[in-house]
C-alpha cells in the first residue's frame, strides 16, 4: 500500500466515524414535527375549493354528456375524467388530514377539513375504484320494458288478457338475475372504501349529510305518522283492482301484485261526478312540458327570487330523444362555475312532470342561490332539502286558486272536488313518500353486508310486503334480484331517504309558512284549509326560502331548519292535516265497501332455485303469454345494444 493509499483509508475512515455519529444524534432527536396553523388551513382550503370546483366542473361535464348520450364512447370518456378526479380527490384527502381540525377553534375550517376527507369510493385504491365504477355504471344502464308507455297494447282487451299481458311483460323483462354478483361486488367494495374513511359500514358515508345518529329511527316514526292514510290509499286501489280484474288480482286484506301498482285503474277520480281530468286540462290549455317547467319558474319569481336564466332553457333536455339511449333519472346539475346550470328529465305533459319541475328548478335557484359558498359547502343542507322545497313550491302550484288561474280547474271549492284534487296529490307524495323508504331501507340493509347476496331478492319484497303492501306477482328465485329494476339501483350508493325526507319536509314547511302568511290557521284548520293555501307574492316566503338556500352546506340541517320555521324536528302531522278531507272519505269509502285496511302475509316465493320455477304450472302458464309487439321491440334493441341477455325475448 501506498502512503498516499493508506492516507485516503484513514480519511474514508474518520468520514463514516463522523457519519454514524450524526446518525446516532439524529435518533436521539428526531427532526421537529411540522405543525399547521389555522390560517395555514385557512389559504389550503381556498385552493382546494378553487381547485376542486374545475376539476369537479370536467367530471360532471363528462357525466352529463354520457348520461345524455350513452354508448361506449362516452362511458368510456367519463370514466376517464371520474379516474383522474379520483386521483386528485385522493391526493388532496392526504394533504387535508395533515391539519389537526380537532385542535382548531374556527368551526368553519373544521368543517370544511372534515368534509373534504371524506370521499367514499373515490378513495379506493385505482384499481378498484375503476371496477366500483364500472359495476355501478352496469347497474344504471341496465333497463326494462317501461311499464308506463311500451307496454300499454291493451285497449279492447278483456280484463283476463289484460291482467296476463300485463304480468308476462313484467315478468319477460326482469334484468335483476344478471346483476345480483355486480351488485354484491360494489357492495364488497363499497365496504372498503368506508374503512379508508373510518366509517364501520358504507351507510354510514351515505347517510352522512344528515347529521343524525338516530335517523334511522327518526324515519320510521315519520313513515309510521303518514302510513295510515298510505293504507286507505292502497285499500282504495286494491278495491278499484279487484272490480276490473276479479277477485284474485288483488285479495281483500291481501297485496297489490307488483304490476298493477301503477294501474290507471288506481289513478281514477275517487268522485266520479266531480272529474279531474289533469292531463287533457294541461293539454287543453296548450301546456307543454317546457310550459309547465315555467309554472315553478314563476313561483319563485313571484317572491322576487332569482328565475332561470334562458341558458339554463337551452341546455336543458326536457323530454326524452327517441335518437339517443339516455338516463332519464332527473337531474338538476350545477357546474360550479357560477354560470352552467341545467336540468334533465323525460318528461310528458301530466301531473307528475309538474312536481318533478318544482323541484328540479329549485335545484337550479338553490344552485344560483348559493354560488357565493366555497365549492365544498356547494352542496344542500342535505339532499332532501332540494326534495322538501320542491315539494313545498308544487303544493302551491296545486292549489285550488292557482289552477283555476291557469284555467287548470274549473268549478267551486267543495268537498268532491277536494277529495278529487288531494287523491292526486297523495298519489304524487304520499305513495312515492312510503315505497321510496321501504326500499331505501333494503338498500341500505344489503349496502350495509347484513343481507346475504343469496337473500337480496327475499329480504327486497319482504320489505315492500312488510311496508307497501305490494308483493310480487309470481314465485320467483333468488337468482332474479327484483330490486334491480328500480330506478334507485341507477344511483346505488346515493344518499337514501330523500323523496321521505323531502315530502315530509315540504309539507311540515308549508303549514308553517301558510301561518306566517295568514294564509292558515292551526287552532281552526276547517276556516281556510292548509291544502287551499298559495303562497305565490307572499313576501315572508321569500325572505326564508333565499336564507335557507344561500347556507348551502355551511351548517347542519337542523340549525337552518330551527332559524326559519322554529323547529329541529321533521312532524308527519302536517302531511295528516292537508290530507284530511281525503282521508276522511277514504275511511268512510272503504267502511262501505267491506275494503280491508290491512295486509297479511305473502304466500309468494323469493327465493326458489331457478329449476324449481320451472317446474310450477302457474308459472310456466304466464309465460306462455305472448309478448306485446312493442315491448318484445324495445328488448331486441336492448339486446342489440348489450344492455340484456338475449335470452329473456324468447316466447
Amino acid at each position: 500500500m501506498q502512503p498516499s493509499d493508506l492516507v485516503v483509508a484513514v480519511l474514508a475512515l474518520a468520514l463514516v466515524a463522523l457519519l454514524l455519529k450524526q446518525t446516532d444524534a439524529a435518533s436521539a432527536f428526531p427532526p421537529e414535527v411540522k405543525t399547521y396553523t389555522e390560517k395555514e388551513a385557512r389559504k389550503f382550503l381556498k385552493n382546494l375549493n378553487l381547485e376542486w370546483a374545475k376539476k369537479t366542473n370536467a367530471y360532471y361535464l363528462a357525466k352529463w354528456d354520457y348520461e345524455t348520450d350513452i354508448s361506449r364512447r362516452t362511458l368510456g370518456q367519463e370514466l376517464k375524467v371520474s379516474f383522474e378526479v379520483a386521483k386528485f380527490q385522493k391526493q388532496q384527502r392526504k394533504e387535508a388530514v395533515k391539519y389537526p381540525r380537532e385542535k382548531f377553534a374556527d368551526k368553519d375550517i373544521k368543517r370544511q377539513l372534515g368534509m373534504y376527507s371524506k370521499l367514499g369510493a373515490p378513495g379506493l385504491p385505482d384499481d378498484k375504484y375503476v371496477t366500483f365504477q364500472n359495476a355501478a355504471s352496469d347497474l344504471a344502464v341496465a333497463r326494462r320494458c317501461n311499464r308506463d308507455f311500451a307496454c300499454k297494447p291493451y285497449e279492447g282487451k278483456q280484463p283476463d288478457d289484460e291482467y296476463r299481458e300485463k304480468l308476462h311483460c313484467w315478468l319477460r323483462f326482469r334484468y335483476g338475475k344478471n346483476s345480483t354478483d355486480t351488485f354484491h361486488q360494489l357492495v364488497e367494495l363499497a365496504q372498503q372504501a368506508a374503512s379508508l374513511d373510518n366509517y364501520t359500514d358504507f351507510t354510514r358515508y351515505m347517510l352522512r349529510n344528515y347529521e343524525q345518529d338516530d335517523l334511522l329511527d327518526k324515519m320510521k316514526l315519520l313513515v309510521d305518522g303518514v302510513h295510515p292514510l298510505y293504507k286507505q290509499l292502497t285499500a282504495y286501489c286494491r278495491h278499484r283492482l279487484r272490480q276490473h280484474y276479479g277477485p284474485n288480482s288483488a285479495p281483500n286484506g291481501g297485496f297489490i301484485p307488483d304490476h298493477l301498482i301503477d294501474d290507471p285503474l288506481c289513478k281514477t277520480d275517487p268522485v266520479p261526478r266531480k272529474p279531474l281530468d289533469f292531463p287533457g286540462a294541461l293539454r287543453a290549455k296548450g301546456f307543454t312540458v317546457r310550459k309547465i317547467f315555467f309554472l315553478p319558474d314563476e313561483f319563485y319569481r313571484s317572491l322576487n327570487m332569482t328565475g332561470v336564466p334562458d341558458a339554463v332553457w337551452d341546455k336543458s333536455i326536457l323530454e326524452s330523444d327517441a335518437n339517443k339511449t339516455m338516463s332519464c333519472k332527473p337531474v338538476a346539475q350545477d357546474f360550479l362555475d357560477n354560470k352552467d346550470y341545467r336540468i334533465r328529465v323525460c318528461g310528458t305533459v301530466c301531473e307528475k312532470t309538474l312536481f318533478a319541475a318544482s323541484s328540479l328548478v329549485t335545484g337550479v335557484v338553490y344552485g344560483m342561490e348559493m354560488r357565493s359558498q366555497p365549492s365544498v359547502y356547494r352542496q344542500t343542507m342535505n339532499d332532501a332539502f332540494v326534495e322538501g322545497i320542491g315539494g313545498l313550491v308544487a303544493l302551491s302550484l296545486v292549489s285550488p286558486n292557482f289552477l283555476r288561474y291557469q284555467g287548470l280547474l274549473a268549478g267551486d271549492d267543495s268537498v268532491e272536488m277536494d277529495v278529487n284534487l288531494l287523491y292526486m296529490i297523495a298519489r304524487n307524495t304520499i305513495l312515492p313518500a312510503v315505497r321510496r323508504y321501504a326500499q331505501d331501507r333494503w338498500r341500505l340493509e344489503a349496502m350495509s353486508r347484513a343481507v346475504a347476496p343469496r337473500d337480496y331478492n327475499c329480504k327486497y319484497w319482504d320489505m315492500r310486503q312488510e311496508i307497501e303492501g305490494v308483493e310480487q306477482p309470481l314465485d320467483r328465485s333468488w337468482r332474479d334480484f327484483d330490486a334491480a329494476n328500480l330506478d334507485l339501483l341507477m344511483d346505488p350508493v346515493g344518499t337514501p331517504f330523500k323523496t321521505t325526507f323531502g315530502t315530509i319536509l315540504a309539507f311540515q314547511m308549508h303549514r308553517q309558512l301558510c301561518i306566517m302568511a295568514g294564509l292558515f290557521d292551526a287552532e281552526d284548520p276547517t276556516r281556510l284549509p292548509l291544502h287551499r293555501c298559495n303562497l305565490l307574492n307572499q313576501p315572508v316566503v321569500s325572505n326564508l326560502l333565499k336564507k335557507m338556500m344561500q347556507v348551502g352546506g355551511s351548517k347542519p340541517w337542523q340549525e337552518v331548519l330551527e332559524q326559519t320555521i322554529g323547529t329541529k324536528e321533521l312532524d308527519p302531522s302536517a302531511a295528516t292535516t292537508y290530507f284530511q278531507p281525503l282521508h276522511k272519505f277514504l275511511e268512510d269509502h272503504n267502511v262501505r265497501t267491506g275494503e280491508i285496511v290491512a295486509w297479511g302475509k305473502s304466500q309468494k316465493e323469493c327465493g326458489l332455485p331457478r329449476y324449481k320455477l320451472m317446474e310450477k304450472d302457474a308459472d310456466g302458464a304466464a309465460r306462455g303469454v305472448p309478448v306485446p309487439t312493442l315491448c318484445l321491440q324495445q328488448c331486441v334493441e336492448e339486446v342489440v345494444h348489450g344492455k340484456v341477455d338475449s335470452g329473456i325475448c324468447s316466447t
